[in-house]
């Protein structure tokens, strides 16, 4: 029986690893919005607004992006962490 149980232990041991937990990923550089010169007018100048425009959209949703995946390696890392301590606990009370 106690083969059995140091089996299931060695395998949950693997299947947790070794090593430390991932750190959270950097905040990305994204740069900022860029304000065109006041004496610039034209079709080019308003497709140049538009497109800062357009990239502002697509910061925000990086770093909406970059904050969703920072909580979850966060939470990743506190669960194997957690997983790594109790499953130490339960090899160190079955001995």
């Amino acid at each position: 029986m106690l083969e059995a149980v140091d089996a299931l232990l060695r395998a949950a041991r693997e299947t947790l690893g070794t090593g430390a937990a991932p750190s959270g990923p950097q905040t990305p550089r994204l740069g900022e919005q860029l304000t065109p010169p006041a004496t610039w007018h034209g079709d080019s100048s308003a497709r140049a607004q538009q497109h800062n425009t357009d990239l502002d959209t697509t910061r925000s949703t990086l770093r909406t992006a970059h904050h969703t995946v920072s909580t979850l390696v966060t939470d990743a890392t506190s669960i194997s962490r957690d997983a790594h301590t109790r499953l130490t606990s339960v090899q160190a009370g079955t001995r």
